[in-house]
């Protein structure tokens, strides 16, 4: 299912960002396509508007109950971010603090894009 989205920042300089979220509930994973890298946009597309809009919950709740060994649970989805060509693979994670890191692993190759087993 491929969702085109054009998010943008209230009062603000910075310019509107056009998203392509790609979800393939077959292999639980999400991708984000766009031009232009905007981690704030990239936050609340995943923690807002892909669940609450799309039903699909991408990224990881540090605030919220803890799972086993005190580690937060995995999302249900893996999440991809793909810009300037190169797919990377994601983690959008809602901290304690009240605020949201999006962490980008270097470009994924193609043996990395195999379902994990």
């Amino acid at each position: 299912m491929k969702t085109p989205l054009a998010l943008k920042h209230a009062m603000s300089c910075l310019p509107d960002v056009e998203l392509q979220v790609d979800i393939d509930p077959e292999r639980l994973e999400a991708t984000l396509t766009c031009e232009h890298f905007d981690s704030s946009l990239v936050a609340y597309c995943v923690t807002q508007v892909m669940p609450e809009k799309l039903g699909v919950r991408a990224f990881r709740d540090d605030a919220a109950a803890r799972g086993e060994m005190g580690l937060t649970p995995a999302s249900s989805y893996r999440l991809f971010v793909v810009f300037g060509g190169r797919r990377h693979f994601a983690q959008v994670v809602r901290l304690t603090t009240g605020g949201v890191a999006v962490w980008l692993q270097a470009p994924v190759t193609q043996a990395a894009l195999a379902p994990a087993r």
